[in-house]
């Protein structure tokens, strides 16, 4: 459980930052948002770097010695690879190339904590005993792309498309996040419940973000009129300036 929590955190702090600015594009932050903001931004750097600091010492200091590090260290240091290889990837598309250089940087520092980690779950291989070991870095790390995937595009238009595949995709996990929740909390442990109902939430705030956006498409043009010698001509409310009723508005060059 603590380790789908860590990999799924990682992906959201990465993914956060594009969908919050989205948020402020017709106007300035306020100053609320703004100071959760920083405050969010400077525990993602302390965390980043504690956790990738405590990676590199214990490799350098020969303190990598069981099977369930390398296993930690491949989960948490793929998935960096692949946010700062896409990362990078966009840069050098967008022709930047101080982004480029600095996100290529930490795409090779953890590529190769990445193969450090292969290394060590090779050398203490004996130790592995059932599938099970591995499967929470695994969940942890599907929901954490995915829901990075979907978080990174909030403040895009799409199409029913993309708003059903969004749903599609989104519902079950919150389903299932749902039901591990209720789980939990019937058993009587509350962090667990917490963990996986928070998570669920989030998945089923996307759900219902796409079942919003397939209904009502964000990218189509707006509806227009019926075009009459030029001019546009909808349906809409009149008044004499006493009551209203329904009527007919004209737009255009007269």
């Amino acid at each position: 459980m603590r380790k789908i929590a860590i990999v799924a955190a990682l992906a959201l702090a990465v993914a956060t930052p594009r969908s919050a600015h989205a948020a402020c594009r017709l106007g300035p932050c306020p100053v609320w948002l703004d100071v959760i903001g920083y405050t969010l931004a400077a525990g993602i750097v302390g965390g980043y770097a504690y956790g990738t600091g405590t990676f590199i010492y214990r490799d350098m200091n020969d303190q990598a010695d069981s099977l369930n590090y390398g296993m930690a260290e491949i989960g948490a240091n793929g998935l960096l690879t692949f946010m700062f290889g896409a990362g990078m990837i966009e840069s050098a598309r967008n022709h930047n190339a101080g982004a480029t250089v600095l996100l290529g940087g930490f795409t090779a520092l953890h590529t190769t904590l990445t193969i450090h980690g292969i290394e060590t779950v090779a050398q203490y291989r004996s130790e592995f005993r059932a599938p099970m070991a591995s499967l929470p870095w695994v969940l942890g790390s599907v929901y954490g792309v995915n829901t990075a995937i979907w978080v990174g595009q909030l403040g895009d238009t799409h199409g029913r498309g993309y708003g059903a595949g969004e749903f599609l995709v989104n519902a079950p996990i919150a389903a299932g996040l749902g039901y591990l929740a209720y789980d939990r909390f019937s058993t009587g442990r509350g962090g667990p419940g917490l963990l996986y109902g928070g998570l669920g939430a989030v998945s089923g705030a996307l759900a219902l973000h796409g079942l919003k956006t397939w209904i009502a498409p964000t990218d189509e043009p707006p509806q227009k009129g019926l075009d009459l010698l030029g001019t546009d001509v909808m349906p809409t409310m009149v008044s004499d300036g006493i009551e209203l009723a329904p009527g007919l508005g004209a737009a255009g060059t007269f």
